[in-house]
């Protein structure tokens, strides 16, 4: 059995008050392991609802006896208002509420989360689906974390893994990806950026480098030629003595100062030379405060 359950949210609302409780109403509301998943809700004596829990094989020309074969379980919730409802998944309908309030499935605020643990679909063992360890680069360190690790509390890694991992509706909007894709080819890609500064490498981001006025957001917004070998590297002939601390003031902002003036003054002229004019400023700031000229 699928170890991660396909997660569907949605709700009734516009589908109920469209109808004005004349008929029942089904909606579609995913397509997973080669089986249509949808909702009916039929209406009952006092106003309220029953709902079925319909699946309805994809591959309309598979033989009869694959067609009707699904294992598995589901686990479906109505908001918070109503219990969970867990059981066997089915081939066609299967009822999962006797009685659901109208003012439940009429209330727009109202979500439905189903759960879909399946074992086998048309006689096939559908693989495991396991939380397979994520390898994240962090200012050039490898790390090994869990999706479920990720997602367990808001973060920014979080926000920008989910955003990362949303999967295209549409094969127009595919399209879309990849003709940027095609277009952008000679751009670095995913904004990954390797700095090789006087024979040391650096690794950042292409957000990090243009988020400061300054000599590499020169280069990146506006196309200026590089040299770029086979592994997208920017060769920088400078000396990486400061770069590190040079690399921390454009992500971050700001910066610890070495206690020696000598090596403030070379941060000072990298900072010159690299047009990052805060870090000028903050050099200069420092000397007035130390009283140093």
């Amino acid at each position: 059995m699928s170890e991660t359950p396909e997660i569907t949210c949605f709700s009734l609302y516009e589908e109920i008050n469209a109808e004005q409780n004349v008929a029942a109403v089904t909606t579609q509301i995913s397509t997973h392991y080669l089986f249509n998943w949808s909702i009916t809700a039929i209406p009952i004596e006092g106003g309220d609802f029953e709902l079925y829990l319909n699946s309805e094989c994809t591959d309309s020309d598979a033989p009869g006896n694959l067609k009707n074969q699904l294992e598995g379980k589901f686990n479906i919730s109505v908001a918070n208002v109503l219990p969970n409802v867990s059981g066997e998944l089915e081939v066609g309908s299967t009822r999962i509420y006797e009685k659901v309030p109208r003012e439940v499935l009429t209330n727009n605020t109202t979500n439905i989360f189903l759960y879909l643990f399946v074992e086998k679909s048309m006689g096939q063992k559908v693989p495991l689906k396991k939380d397979h360890p994520m390898k994240l680069s962090i200012g050039g360190k490898k790390f090994e974390v869990s999706k479920t690790t990720i997602e367990k509390c808001f973060s920014r890694l979080k926000r920008d893994f989910e955003l990362s991992s949303e999967t295209p509706m549409s094969s127009e909007l595919v399209k879309l990806c990849e003709e940027t894709l095609e277009r952008k080819a000679h751009e670095i890609p995913f904004g990954i950026v390797n700095l090789n500064v006087g024979g040391t490498v650096f690794q950042t981001t292409k957000a990090t480098l243009t988020r400061f006025d300054g000599m590499f957001k020169t280069m990146l917004d506006n196309g200026i030629t590089v040299k770029i070998n086979e592994i997208d590297t920017l060769f920088i002939d400078r000396s990486p003595k400061h770069f590190d601390l040079i690399l921390n003031f454009m992500r971050d902002g700001d910066v610890e100062f070495p206690e020696n003036s000598r090596e403030i003054r070379e941060i000072r002229r990298e900072a010159q030379y690299y047009l990052l004019g805060g870090l000028v400023e903050a050099c200069e700031q420092f000397f007035v405060a130390v009283d140093v000229p």
